[in-house]
């Protein structure tokens, strides 16, 4: 009998089916990476709980299913469709219950089989070349849900998430691209979303600027900043310019100031080329994170789960200086107190965590975060909260990226901390 092999393909898995050689079996060739790409692209795309769980049993079973081979097909999912239109709107949910709807631009020849860069905000004329890039507009109320309402409805991980799933994107390349009133707010409320930033046009005029923005820069360690200036600014303005520049050199702020002035051409070329070149660390960086409301205590690998006591909801404050005290000094002491503080490194096998006004916190590592092989130690305000060997979790890598339908960098391990009555508001 002639050998015949019949090949059968069902999202993405190819398997050779049993044959007959001169009577006898054929065994069927199994190749665990592509059964587990299988197994992998079932339970994104299930609704069921239940469902899910009983593929990520069937996942952690299986010893042939690596952490490393769990990861690399959690990076190669397949889950988006083509879209009719090139440019298009779409509705997505906030966090009050309504609805909100957001224009996106899609890149020439848009194949949904491939990750894109995510540029949020608006492209300027003197941009350049956008072709590369999904583009979409951020909310038109985020000025006010950011800085002067209690319930911080605006919050832009909703419609974040909903590109997602929309949408093949790299969420390790997300930048911003706004003018400078809107953006600052948006770059330091959720530093932990951009690769980096072009910021263009005048600063935002805080209440407490001088005080507000020494504070709140400490947020932007890792995000490389290009503002764009005009050459007809105010006099005010340039003096905020100046000062936020200055106070961005002394804390190693990665701010460069850019002349809308002078060749158009040059500026083109440099603006997209240089936020094409940045995406984020893999590696966890040191991070320092002040935040207003709960749901704005993220950074890369840190989250506030639960707030300590209630977060500061005055459209601003109104602070009374004693005379004969350093302005500078009690202003910024105020404003700390308002807020909440989650920041962090991770020194080899070390991890230590720093925090204000939070209850409840959580960690998350990566496949390079760590030596995986050796024990960890771990201490939140000077307490030691965890020493000893830790395991990749694949029920773990499998829930955070169903979560946040981020597939760019899997979750290895996740792990919350309750912080102690006496540690500091």
């Amino acid at each position: 009998m002639a050998t015949m092999f019949t090949p059968y393909l069902t999202s993405g898995l190819l398997l050779l089916l049993v044959s007959q050689v001169a009577g006898q079996d054929v065994p069927v060739v199994r190749d665990p990476q592509l059964q587990l790409n299988d197994l992998v692209q079932r339970y994104m795309l299930l609704d069921d709980k239940a469902g899910r769980a009983d593929i990520a049993k069937q996942i952690k079973q299986d010893q042939a299913y690596t952490p490393q081979r769990l990861d690399s097909a959690i990076r190669h999912v397949q889950l988006w469709q083509p879209l009719p239109l090139r440019d298009g709107k779409f509705v997505w949910t906030d966090r009050r219950g309504d609805q909100q709807a957001t224009s996106y631009r899609l890149p020439v020849d848009y194949d949904p089989t491939q990750p894109y860069p995510l540029i949020l905000g608006e492209l300027p004329d003197w941009f350049g070349d956008s072709d590369s890039f999904v583009v979409v507009s951020l909310p038109s109320d985020l000025p006010q849900a950011y800085h002067e309402s209690p319930d911080a409805h605006a919050d832009l991980m909703p419609m974040l998430l909903e590109i997602r799933h929309r949408i093949h994107i790299d969420s390790q390349r997300t930048y911003l691209c706004a003018p400078a009133n809107v953006g600052w707010l948006v770059l330091l409320t959720y530093p932990d979303i951009f690769a980096g930033a072009i910021l263009h046009g005048l600063p935002l005029q805080w209440p407490y600027a001088g005080q507000l923005y020494p504070i709140m820069l400490e947020n932007l360690r890792h995000v490389p900043i290009h503002w764009v200036l005009p050459s007809d600014q105010d006099k005010t303005a340039s003096l905020l310019a100046s000062y936020v520049q200055d106070q961005a050199k002394k804390k190693s702020i990665p701010l460069e100031f850019v002349s809308a002035t002078g060749d158009q051409a040059a500026l083109k070329l440099k603006s997209a080329k240089w936020l094409a070149s940045l995406t984020q660390p893999e590696a966890p960086a040191p991070t320092s994170h002040w935040f207003r409301f709960p749901s704005q205590g993220r950074t890369p690998w840190l989250s506030a789960d639960k707030y300590k006591g209630s977060p500061w909801l005055a459209a601003q404050l109104s602070i009374v200086v004693n005379p004969t005290v350093d302005r500078d000094v009690y202003i910024t002491g105020v404003l700390k107190e308002k807020l909440a503080y989650l920041g962090g490194q991770v020194l080899g096998q070390s991890i230590e965590i720093e925090t204000r006004r939070c209850e409840r916190i959580s960690w998350r590592l990566h496949e390079n975060s760590i030596d995986w092989s050796k024990p960890i130690t771990v201490t939140c305000n000077g307490q030691r909260r965890f020493e000893g060997p830790i395991k990749p979790s694949m029920m773990t890598m499998l829930e955070s990226a169903q979560a946040s339908w981020d597939f760019s960098r899997p979750v290895w391990s996740a792990r919350n901390i309750t912080i102690r009555s006496d540690a500091p508001d």
